[in-house]
C-alpha cells in the first residue's frame, strides 16, 4: 500500500512539475507565442494562446520516467505522431488544399484527391499508434486482433480527447476523471496519476480563459490516456474501451457533446466547475 500511495504521489508531482516548468520557460518567451498561429480570440475578443499544448506534450514526455525502459519507444511514438499532428492543424492548416471539418469532411476531401490536415492527422496518430500497440503485442501468439484493438485505442483516444476540447476545461476534466478512475482500480498508477497532476496544472489558466490545449494539447493529451487504458488490460477490457470509443466518435459526427452535456445536470454542473 505504501509503494502505490508513493507511485501516485510521484506521479502527480511529476505531471504537475514538469507543466509548471514548461509555463514558466514560455511565459518568458511570450513574444514569440504572440504571432497569430499562436493565439485565438474569445467572442468578447480577449486573447487565449495555445502554448498549454506545449505543456502538455512537455509533461506527457516527463512521464516517460513511470514506463519500463523496453517499452518506452512504445509510449513515446504515438505521443510525438500526436503532437506533430496536432500542431499541424494548429499552425499550418491554411497550407493545405482544403480545410475540412468532421470524419465525413476529411474522407470526402480524399474522394477529391485533395489532402487536409485531418486527413495527415488520421495517417501520422495511426501510424504511431499502431508501432505503440505493437510493442505491447508483439509476444503475444495471437496478436492481430489485439493490435487492432489496442491501436483503436490509443488512435481513437487521442481524437475523442480533442473532440471534447470545445469548451474551457472540458478536455482536462474527461482526462483528469478517467485517468483517476483506473488510479482508483490499481491500474498504471504512476502513469495515470501522472495525468492527473498535468491536468490540474493546466487547468486553472484552461478554465480562466488564458490558455487552450488545442489539437497539438488535446491529440497528446488523448493518446497518453489510450495509451494507459490500451497497456496490460485483457481483451475483453479493451474490447469495452474500444466500443465506447468508437461509439462516442460515431455518435460525435451526428450529435453534439455540448447539447447533451446541457441538459444533464450533474454532467453540466461538472463541465461548468471553475470555469470563469
Amino acid at each position: 500500500m505504501k509503494k502505490k500511495i508513493l507511485d501516485v504521489c510521484a506521479g502527480i508531482a511529476v505531471g504537475y512539475g514538469a507543466v509548471q516548468i514548461s509555463k514558466k520557460i514560455f511565459t518568458a518567451k511570450k513574444k514569440t507565442f504572440s504571432q497569430k498561429t499562436w493565439k485565438k480570440s474569445h467572442k468578447d475578443g480577449s486573447d487565449v494562446f495555445l502554448t498549454e499544448g506545449i505543456d502538455a506534450v512537455i509533461g506527457s514526455i516527463a512521464s516517460l520516467m513511470f514506463i519500463p525502459r523496453g517499452k518506452r519507444i512504445g509510449f513515446l511514438v504515438p505521443i510525438l505522431a500526436s503532437s506533430v499532428a496536432g500542431y499541424i492543424d494548429d499552425h499550418l492548416e491554411d497550407k493545405f488544399d482544403v480545410q475540412a471539418k468532421g470524419l465525413n469532411g476529411h474522407i470526402s476531401a480524399l474522394k477529391d484527391g485533395k489532402i487536409s490536415t485531418g486527413a495527415l492527422k488520421i495517417f501520422l496518430i495511426g501510424a504511431g499508434s499502431a508501432f505503440s500497440s505493437y510493442m505491447m503485442v508483439k509476444d503475444d501468439e495471437k496478436n492481430f486482433f489485439s493490435w487492432l484493438v489496442k491501436t483503436g485505442i490509443i488512435a481513437g483516444s487521442a481524437n475523442l480527447v480533442n473532440l471534447f476540447d470545445l469548451k474551457p476545461g472540458r478536455a482536462l476534466k474527461v482526462c483528469g476523471i478517467v485517468s483517476f478512475e483506473q488510479i482508483l482500480r490499481g491500474c498504471n498508477l504512476a502513469g495515470n496519476a501522472s495525468v492527473v497532476g498535468l491536468c490540474l496544472s493546466c487547468l486553472p489558466d484552461d478554465v480562466s480563459g488564458k490558455t487552450m490545449l488545442g489539437d497539438t494539447g488535446a491529440n497528446t493529451l488523448g493518446a497518453m490516456v489510450g495509451y494507459h487504458l490500451a497497456d496490460g488490460y485483457s481483451r475483453a477490457h479493451n474490447m469495452f474501451v474500444f466500443s465506447i470509443i468508437t461509439g462516442l466518435t460515431l455518435a460525435s459526427e451526428r450529435v453534439s457533446f455540448s447539447k447533451v452535456i446541457e441538459r444533464n445536470p450533474f454532467l453540466h454542473f461538472l463541465d461548468n466547475l471553475g470555469v470563469h
